[in-house]
């Protein structure tokens, strides 16, 4: 199941603390952000809020440019999202595809695409 970000939804959770590295900055960040809560929920069947996410990097294109703030300029890269919540952790995999004007193109899904 895959769920675009281009159909945003409302209300965002971006004070949810997180670590590792992630390429989700500015808009990315803000767009992910937008939809993950009630995905997460659909997807966990549970309505607490995320408590942490743990990010780390899953699947990198064989080319792709970062700019200095860490915000992707070209390719793609799937990053592994851990969340926390109702006790336990659940996994999403974030899909940022560069859409060549500077911006990208987010997707959540619970598996790894291994095409």
């Amino acid at each position: 199941m895959v769920i675009a970000v281009a159909c945003l939804l409302s209300g965002c959770a971006t004070n949810v603390p997180m670590s590792g590295k992630t390429v989700a900055v500015g808009r990315a960040k803000t767009d992910v952000f937008k939809a993950l809560p009630a995905y997460a929920a659909v997807m966990t069947h549970c309505k607490e809020p995320i408590r942490h996410i743990r990010t780390e990097t899953a699947k990198t294109s064989e080319r792709f440019d970062l700019d200095d703030e860490g915000r992707l300029l070209r390719g793609q890269i799937i990053e592994r999202w851990h969340l926390t919540m109702c006790g336990r952790e659940e996994i999403v995999y974030v899909t940022f595809t560069a859409d060549g004007r500077g911006g990208s193109c987010v997707a959540l899904s619970r598996e790894l695409d291994t095409d």
